[in-house]
């Protein structure tokens, strides 16, 4: 039969053996939950990168908007200033007398003459884009 040495060596050896092959099964159970964990997170990664170039096409158009919205509204500007100093001149008529100017101005009461009618009109038609409705 075998001596009492080769059977400890046997022991021992099948003894480590086994404790390696278990290290081997655990291990390669980690391994393969930390594969699949960066999977997931390069995964997350190009999620994140096209996300994060949507919102930068996003930006762009918001800011295109805002230039053409600030054009817009300077031209309203212009527009209602030209608009303002036509109803100031149909309603204030001057008329030069001697050497100084005479100013008048129409009565609130009264109804407005067919000129500031028709400049209010126009506007009402440039602000809203319908002709406005008379009551």
């Amino acid at each position: 039969m075998l001596s009492k040495p080769l059977v400890i060596a046997l022991l021992v050896s099948l003894s480590f053996n086994g404790l390696f092959g278990y290290l081997s099964y655990a291990f390669y159970g980690s391994k393969q939950a930390l594969k699949s964990e960066l999977m997931q997170c390069q995964q997350n990664t190009l999620s994140l990168e096209k996300s994060v170039e949507n919102h930068r096409k996003l930006c762009a158009i918001q800011d295109s908007i805002s230039v053409e919205w600030k054009k817009e509204e300077q031209e309203a500007e212009k527009d209602t200033e030209s608009f303002v100093e036509q109803i100031v001149r149909a309603v204030v008529t001057k008329e030069a007398t001697s050497n100084e100017t005479k100013q008048t101005y129409v009565d609130m009461d009264s109804s407005l003459s067919p000129d500031v009618v028709r400049v209010l009109g126009e506007a009402c038609l440039h602000s809203k884009g319908s002709p406005c409705s008379r009551p």
